[in-house]
């Protein structure tokens, strides 16, 4: 076959794949509507499978007043646990202070180097990653 050929039978293979996917899809649905008998026989289903109920349960009414109090409740709640939170990783107002009173100032971005930062030991052959001078 040319490609020539195949590039005119795309459509038609396409169609065809299309009608058996349709042709699938009918025949669940239609498998879906029959119900299944003790005897196991099929028997067609009367008119429409899926029905409403013949009447809804009345809804109560909601009390909006006592859903506001309840919401603001829970707010007051949870501001007060957050109010209460301690960040144990974070510095306590002393340390802070302390940090001030001292004038210590933050180290400068980077770390100033003796030796490349990935090399590989003579020994071993193992890379070796430095962290700091002291740290691999």
């Amino acid at each position: 076959m040319k490609t020539n050929d195949t590039r005119a039978s795309r459509p038609l293979i396409f169609l065809i794949v299309l009608m058996s996917h349709v042709a699938m899809v009918v025949v669940a649905i239609r498998e879906g509507r029959l119900v299944l008998l003790p005897k196991g026989t099929h028997e067609r289903v009367p008119g429409n499978a899926i029905t409403a109920p013949s009447e809804l349960p009345p809804q109560s009414s909601i009390d909006w007043e006592h859903e506001a109090e309840i919401a603001s409740q829970n707010f007051l709640a949870n501001a007060e646990k957050e109010r209460n939170y301690r960040d144990p990783s974070g510095l306590s107002a002393a340390q802070l202070d302390w940090i001030k009173q001292n004038h210590m100032k933050p180290a400068p971005p980077g770390i100033a180097w003796q030796h490349p930062r990935f090399e590989f030991d003579r020994k071993t052959g193992l890379p070796v990653f430095w962290i700091d001078d002291r740290c691999v």
